[in-house]
């Protein structure tokens, strides 16, 4: 999950790339890694203090997730100091926030628990929205780019295309999943939620292609991710036949940073001719 974010935050940045930039690529890699196993950590604690009193249970909590979230936040923590900017931090506010409620449990009345991550439909956008959010808005900030329509659109399809990369994951805890949290294959099933991620995926190939006629993006660049997305929709469609932890874990998860080493083959190209 970090080397994917850390990619995509990379393609915002571009080429031209200067220390503060890499310090926070640098930062998504380890912040992401952090908050993936702190999310893995309070979920086995969750899911431990439900059944303690109902059940006979040894602590079934995942102390190695907890600590890949103490060793990842500690360069995280050291390379935002490093950035030094109180700008950043005030844009980065809301996304922690987001992160450390996301997998909390919270006590009702009736007894019965409730998280963000349990709340029908919403677990979908506030993944897409918050990677979206950390890989290219912060980083068009962090530029200075002033261009609205590009934002807006970019931000959007980087939604979009989070949303297609999140589906397969969503697919593959189809079994584990309370029903109650409604995710898109619980709703939709999964053959129809493989065809909701592919269009999500073109939905990006064709916003790629509006860059290329409308925002001057150089074709050796638009080429590269065009041609990479068309790998990342042809591993999504493989999941009709072929649903392992691996293909999911590995081949889904590694569509960005098949998108970042095409672009970054295509820059070497364009250079060289």
């Amino acid at each position: 999950m970090g080397i994917a974010a850390a990619a995509l935050t990379y393609l915002s940045f571009g080429q031209e790339l200067s220390l503060d930039y890499l310090l926070y690529i640098t930062f998504i890699l380890f912040a992401t890694m952090s908050a993936y196993n702190y999310m893995h950590w309070v979920k086995s604690l969750n899911n431990y203090l439900e059944k303690k009193n109902t059940e006979d249970v040894s602590p079934p909590i995942d102390w190695t997730a907890f600590s890949l979230a103490f060793f990842a936040g500690i360069p995280a923590i050291t390379l935002l100091f490093l950035l030094g900017s109180l700008t950043l931090l005030y844009y980065l506010f809301p996304a922690l926030i987001i992160a450390l409620l996301y997998p909390l449990a919270f006590p009702y009345p009736n007894r019965t628990f409730s998280s963000l991550r349990r709340m029908p439909g919403v677990k979908l956008f506030l993944i897409a929205g918050s990677w979206a959010y950390l890989t290219f808005a912060i980083p068009y900030w962090m530029q200075g780019a002033v261009d609205r329509g590009f934002f807006a659109g970019e931000f959007i399809f980087r939604t979009l295309l989070i949303m297609g990369l999140t589906i397969p994951f969503d697919i593959r805890d189809l079994a584990r999943d309370e029903k109650s949290m409604r995710t898109v294959p619980q709703v939709f099933g999964p053959a129809n939620s493989i065809a909701l991620s592919v269009i999500a995926l073109f939905s990006y190939q064709v916003w790629v292609l509006l860059q290329f006629f409308f925002y001057g993006q150089h074709w050796s660049h638009s080429l590269a991710l065009f041609l990479a997305l068309e790998i990342g929709i042809r591993l999504i469609r493989a999941l009709k036949t072929n649903r392992s932890e691996f293909q999911v874990n590995f081949w889904i998860e590694s569509i960005p940073i098949i998108m970042l080493i095409f672009s970054q083959i295509a820059h070497l190209a364009s250079s060289t001719f």
